[in-house]
């Protein structure tokens, strides 16, 4: 009898040949292997298609559409899965080896963890690493951020339960952007426990070609609307002078992402290294 894996990868690409290669393999050589791989192609016209058809994995599922977003896509992915785990995964990123190994190892440690994450890397196109980041250790810290407007996880990092996804009703199809921080916001106030764990497990490509670079308008709109809603959770925890330093910031990284993305993690480490 065939039992359902475990953990269901959500990957959805539009026009992502570049990259999608080395996105995939790392998923196949992972450590852990009960798993299953939902690609939605979200109507590429580059040689997407052409570079999945050479998959011939039993748990790797491929469904073509026309282009309808990656919101919408990830909620149909996830309509489509059979794990009791969700891990997310980004066209042109890549996943440690041990990361499902490392994540599910902690969900089997306790039944009230519902959203695993770990330290992330920033890389190039080169896979230089740019910067690496900590994930907030627990709830109460992925919060405090949230009131930052810093969204607490990176999103292909992610790794968490089908139950807590679907008690807050999976991904706001009204949101183009920033639908991470959104279900993280939504999934604090089941008042579960989230963890990050302390390795470098996700490695997030920096390229001129990303929702960052292309969409940070509607990112800042966006984002708003999770200051919103983060201050309808947590009564008065974002405050004016918070937004207001978000969308300053917000204005001056979306340029550079358009022209130099790498600079950002440049003039970053300067800052850290003056102090």
């Amino acid at each position: 009898m065939k039992t359902n894996p475990l953990i269901s990868v959500l990957l959805s690409v539009h026009n992502g040949e570049t990259y999608l290669e080395e996105s995939i393999n790392s998923i196949i050589e992972q450590t852990y292997t009960n798993w299953e791989l939902i690609i939605i192609d979200d109507g590429s016209t580059d040689q997407t298609p052409a570079l999945l058809q050479q998959y011939n994995d039993s748990r790797i599922h491929i469904f073509t559409q026309n282009n309808i977003g990656l919101t919408a896509s990830l909620n149909r992915a996830a309509s489509l899965a059979k794990g009791e785990l969700f891990a997310r995964q980004d066209a042109d990123d890549i996943s440690h080896k041990k990361r499902f190994e490392q994540q599910v190892a902690h969900f089997m440690q306790s039944e009230n963890l519902v959203l695993v994450s770990s330290r992330t890397a920033w890389i190039d196109c080169n896979n230089k690493i740019l910067d690496i980041r900590d994930a907030p250790l627990n709830r109460v810290q992925a919060v405090k951020k949230m009131s930052l407007l810093t969204n607490p996880f990176v999103h292909g990092s992610l790794m968490f339960k089908k139950t807590a996804f679907d008690a807050v009703s999976g991904y706001n199809d009204q949101l183009s952007t920033s639908q991470d921080f959104d279900l993280i916001i939504r999934m604090s106030a089941l008042e579960k426990e989230y963890v990050g764990v302390s390795k470098t497990l996700y490695f997030l490509r920096v390229h001129k070609n990303t929702i960052t670079a292309k969409k940070w308008m509607k990112q800042i709109v966006n984002t708003m609307k999770c200051a919103r809603k983060i201050n309808k959770f947590y009564p008065n925890s974002v405050s004016f002078r918070t937004q207001l330093i978000f969308i300053i910031k917000k204005i001056i990284v979306g340029f550079l992402s358009i022209y130099n993305p790498e600079l950002i993690y440049d003039l970053r480490k300067l800052r850290q290294q003056q102090r």
